[in-house]
């Protein structure tokens, strides 16, 4: 719901958040602790509305998408809750191209005949693949079909275009064209994968805060504390860059505070 939320301009309908300090109270009694879980992020999220900036509640990029269900892919919550080793996507490399999983059972699903599915394309699939042009979030939204009078708001929003507009509008003017060399990015505490393109020159102190920029005061809160990025389990030296630290497209870094 969190998902569909903020990432509310890609569909056709005006998504309630939901979380009036009554339906808080609701779900932390039914789910003792959602407020420490999933509450954190509406915190940050609420916090935006109400300083006026509710561009910062809507997306400049997508989240990966499973290429089994093509549903988003989140971070799991038994990582969150300490019962697996990684937020990582399940990933296959078949045939020379990567496909990514939400979960074992997708993952397994494909495995047992991969060949049915060579040749489909989700949507982050196409965006990569240059179906989809302009390479923006513009562009995207104008492929699924969607004009702003069109695309989803909060339910409780004044009707009509103008928060979507105005994100459409900036980010036409500050992005030509996207980056050629797309990561998946985890940045700490949030809970969902990211597409996030960077350049193969970028120290991996840009490339952290690239993915931060997705992320930090949008839904997870930001600390005073240095950055790191993590490839493979192992830290990468801040200057090291893409290309220095054996990166490959569609790699999953996870950013973290030191």
């Amino acid at each position: 719901h969190l998902g569909v939320w903020y990432w509310r301009p890609t569909v056709w309908w005006n998504p309630d958040a939901g979380v009036s300090p009554a339906e808080r109270e609701w779900l932390e009694e039914k789910y003792p602790g959602w407020n420490d879980t999933f509450g954190k992020y509406w915190d940050v999220i609420t916090e935006n509305i109400r300083a006026g900036q509710p561009e910062l509640t809507l997306p400049e990029t997508f989240p990966m998408v499973c290429n089994m269900c093509q549903i988003p892919i989140v971070t799991p919550a038994g990582y969150a809750a300490g019962y697996l080793d990684s937020p990582h996507p399940h990933i296959v490399d078949f045939e020379g191209r990567r496909y990514n999983f939400c979960s074992e059972p997708c993952k397994w699903i494909f495995e047992q005949n991969p060949a049915r599915f060579k040749g489909h394309l989700g949507v982050v699939d196409r965006f990569l693949g240059g179906l989809i042009q302009p390479p923006t979030m513009e562009g995207a939204l104008a492929y699924m079909g969607l004009s702003p009078e069109e695309m989803g708001q909060d339910a409780e929003a004044t009707p009509g275009p103008s928060t979507v507009s105005f994100v459409v509008r900036r980010r036409r003017e500050e992005v030509t064209e996207m980056a050629l060399f797309p990561v998946q990015g985890i940045f700490e505490g949030d809970f969902v994968v990211l597409l996030v393109p960077v350049d193969d020159e970028d120290p991996m102190k840009v490339v952290a805060e690239k993915i931060a920029a997705h992320a930090v005061d949008r839904r997870v809160p930001a600390q005073d504390r240095p950055m790191k990025v993590r490839h493979n389990g192992e830290i990468l030296d801040d200057d090291a860059t893409v290309v220095t630290a054996g990166v490959s497209p569609l790699d999953v870094l996870e950013v973290v505070y030191a």
